[in-house]
């Protein structure tokens, strides 16, 4: 466990941070531009930073008098922790798809990790891959990809909860995150043994995630929140949209949060689940004028209920159970969030989050949400490798013609290699 923590939160064998190697990195792309490109970008980048230098000066006292609308809570020291069985589910798809000209390819993998006192006492991961004719959007490759890493990823924490006698499950991510876009690939034929079309994907992933929800033990750990429901308040509560910071909760809280506290919507909206509506306010109030909030509220509060059973087809009820809670352990680090169900004591939960032996002060997250993150993420590069690996294999057979086996396998753009 110690070797992994430190190559988690230590610098690289260079000695360079890792903030300082991308800035290296950046740096060796900007000049492969020609020089009166890279003159342009260094003006835009200008004219970019004093837009929002602006920006941040006029937002200042904006966030100033919100800090005193939200209640941040110190967090009570526990050690019920210690004699917890914890297990820490994640899955990884291919950053980039392979592009042939047969097919199109991505592979993906889960995994979960389980800790006692701190330590891996058992770890199980598991591959899978997908193949998708080369015709049709690649957006939608990428989404199946993504449900059924999820598919596999919600089998993992399901065996942890089933079988494996925890006390406690932290997935990477949120129970229905997976939910945009569902409606416009449900009659999609998947044809897969288990799953004939997406629907039944859908419908499978979504059964076990109000499953691991509602089992008291499941917390989802979501490190990308986009939800802007405090601005989304705060313009509700102002009645105008020249209020607004234009910052979802995330950015707002990284300013305002202390270290060592956590932050509920309980605090701040009428009921903890109104977080869903007023996420939604800011974009039904951009679409056209209303005659007052509260109507543009019920407008909001009608898109989720329809957004949710046109994507999941279930009744929004399950989603509405779930609460949210940041945490911040250390000021150098921003807030994550934190899905719970509506049941669940979050006091245990969050006084092992704050203990520095379970938290990584490189990135402010969980040993274990980061532990698991590394080990399941999949390179690059990989689903090109791994293709090259299915045609050397193919090479070796005597009766695959091999001018058709070149071209099957030849990338869709010649011009460029995958990844360049």
């Amino acid at each position: 466990m110690n070797g992994r923590e430190t190559s988690l939160g230590s610098k690289n064998p260079a000695g360079f941070s890792r903030g300082s190697v991308n800035r290296r990195e950046r740096f060796s792309e900007w000049v492969r531009l020609p020089v009166s490109l890279q003159q342009q970008f260094f003006e835009i980048a200008k004219d970019e930073a004093a837009k929002i230098r602006l920006k941040l000066l006029q937002d200042a006292e904006r966030l100033k008098a919100l800090k005193t609308q939200l209640t941040f809570s110190p967090i009570s020291p526990s050690n019920d922790w210690e004699e917890w069985r914890i297990a820490s589910v994640d899955g990884s798809d291919s950053p980039q798809l392979s592009e042939r000209i047969g097919a199109r390819y991505g592979t993906y993998a889960s995994g979960y990790m389980i800790f006692e006192g701190g330590e891996v006492v058992e770890e199980e991961y598991t591959p899978g891959i997908l193949t998708h004719r080369q015709a049709g959007d690649p957006d939608d490759t990428e989404k199946i990809m993504r449900l059924l890493t999820v598919k596999m990823e919600r089998d993992a924490a399901v065996r942890c909860l089933k079988e494996k006698d925890v006390d406690l499950i932290l997935i990477d991510g949120s129970f229905f995150g997976f939910r945009a876009g569902c409606n416009m690939l449900r009659n999609t034929v998947l044809g897969l043994p288990q799953f004939k079309r997406v629907a039944d994907l859908i419908d499978d992933i979504c059964a076990k995630s109000i499953l691991l929800s509602e089992s008291a033990k499941a917390v989802g750990v979501v490190k990308r929140v986009r939800t802007s429901a405090i601005d989304g308040w705060a313009v509700y509560q102002s009645r105008s949209q020249k209020t607004s910071l234009d910052r979802n909760d995330k950015g707002i809280l990284s300013t305002l949060m202390p270290a060592g506290t956590v932050f509920g919507y309980d605090t701040l909206l009428p009921s903890p689940e109104d977080f869903n509506y007023f996420n939604l306010l800011r974009s039904v109030l951009n679409r056209r004028e209303y005659d007052s909030m509260e109507t543009a509220l019920a407008e909001a509060k009608r898109g989720f209920v329809e957004g949710v059973k046109a994507n999941l087809h279930v009744d929004p009820a399950p989603l509405l159970n779930i609460h949210r809670y940041f945490h911040r352990p250390y000021p150098h680090a921003p807030p994550y969030c934190l899905e719970v169900h509506r049941n669940f004591e979050i006091g245990g939960v969050v006084a092992y989050l704050q203990s520095d032996s379970n938290c990584n002060p490189a990135t402010g997250l969980p040993f274990p949400i980061d532990l698991i993150d590394e080990n399941v993420s999949l390179p690059i590069m990989f689903t090109r490798e791994f293709v090259e690996e299915i045609k050397a294999q193919l090479i070796a057979d005597p009766q695959i013609d091999k001018l058709d086996l070149s071209g099957y396998f030849t990338g869709i753009n010649p011009q460029k290699e995958e990844g360049a």
